[in-house]
């Protein structure tokens, strides 16, 4: 229980800096008259990918990665597909491909039946914050001013 309280306490002081540091952005920005504002979007990672001990925010990719069901967390004897480097690499970008089946393509490593579960584990619960991430897109898009 301890260590539990330990880690949500950082994780409260740390959000804490982060709106912190972000009303005082955005005062300067009020200061300077600026039309503009600082947003943070929280984009998770799928919970397909976030089960794996093998992967997360190391800088160095493992050769291969477990992916597993997500809603199988508590079974150990799960069914596991280990998806390679290089797949994993085009499953990210392929996250915020509005294409259907693109997480699908990604995983050419893998066969047509791998593909199809190891997509549907990535994208459950995913598609919700594809409409987080047009969201992002259209708030970062630059219109140009006229007479550029």
């Amino acid at each position: 229980r301890g260590f539990g309280a330990m880690g949500k306490s950082k994780e409260r002081l740390s959000n804490h800096l982060i709106a912190l540091l972000l009303q005082r952005a955005n005062d300067r920005l009020e200061e300077a008259e600026a039309s503009a504002r600082v947003e943070i979007h929280y984009l998770p990672m799928p919970a397909a990918l976030r089960d794996s001990a093998d992967f997360g925010t190391h800088w160095m990719v493992p050769p291969t990665i477990p992916v597993r069901d997500p809603r199988s967390f508590a079974d150990k004897d799960r069914n596991s597909v280990d998806v390679k480097k290089a797949d994993m690499a085009r499953v990210l970008h392929s996250l915020f491909d509005a294409a259907p089946g693109a997480i699908e393509r990604a995983l050419e490593g893998l066969d047509a039946e791998q593909r199809k579960d190891v997509g549907a584990w990535i994208r459950r619960g995913w598609d919700k914050n594809r409409t987080l991430q047009e969201r992002l897109d259209a708030a970062l898009r630059v219109e140009p001013e006229e007479g550029d």
